[in-house]
């Protein structure tokens, strides 16, 4: 297993921003597909990577990536089944989307010390949860044959994301309202999930600042000790 205390991890949080920020504006082409599966995945590779995942996790990563990359560039040359390679692309990257956060969180708790790279990584996999459900609002729109949106038949990624994050935080709907059972689903599962994120992980992390985390298995040394040290006659 990797060392990961010294790998920051807020390059990840910036780089989740910046995708949050800018991919909704790349325009619906050929560049704009690429340009968009790059920068998500990208990140979500970077944060594999400084998280310390397992190796067969991290290549497994990058493989995706440059999998959707290329899917996403033979998508023009393949006019017959455009909506296949659309729906397969959507669903890897909702994969690598969903298994990123899962492996930061999961590296942060093992590391031994809460600091502000802690509070980082745990700002940059709530990022990321949003993105990986913007994701697959997406691709159930892909799938559905009803749209996704009441009042749109034809969203763009830019409101798939802005409807994920609003869910996220739970800020209220406005003119984004899903249609479909299995998005409402979805749409509370995010809501539930987003909250519980912020006040279990996010919290923890904030409220436990430069807190020393007890390696596991020193209690019980520390009970081994004490016994020896009491287990003299007096």
């Amino acid at each position: 297993m990797e060392d990961t205390e010294h790998k920051s991890l807020a390059p990840v949080l910036w780089m989740s921003v910046v995708v949050m920020l800018v991919t909704p504006f790349f325009a619906p082409n050929l560049l704009g597909r690429v340009a968009t599966t790059a920068a998500v995945g990208g990140t979500a590779v970077v944060a594999l990577r400084r998280s310390g995942a397992r190796r067969s996790v991290r290549l497994a990563g990058e493989a995706i990536v440059v999998g959707l990359t290329l899917m996403a560039a033979a998508s023009r040359e393949f006019e017959s089944a455009p909506a296949t390679l659309e729906i397969a692309g959507t669903a890897l990257l909702a994969i690598l989307l969903l298994v990123t956060p899962s492996v930061v969180v999961f590296r942060l708790a093992q590391r031994p010390k809460v600091t502000l790279d802690t509070v980082a990584g745990a700002l940059a996999a709530y990022i990321q949860i949003g993105l990986f459900f913007a994701t697959l609002y997406r691709l159930d729109g892909l799938v559905e044959s009803t749209p996704f949106f009441t009042g749109t038949a034809d969203p763009t990624m830019m409101d798939f994301q802005f409807f994920s994050f609003v869910t996220l935080t739970t800020l209220g709907y406005g003119d984004l309202v899903p249609a479909t059972d299995v998005g409402q689903s979805m749409a509370m599962f995010e809501a539930v999930l987003g909250q519980v994120f912020l006040v279990t992980v996010v919290a923890l992390a904030v409220g436990n600042l430069g807190a020393q985390v007890r390696p596991r298995g020193d209690g019980a040394h520390a009970r081994a000790g004490s016994d020896d040290r009491g287990g003299a006659p007096t």
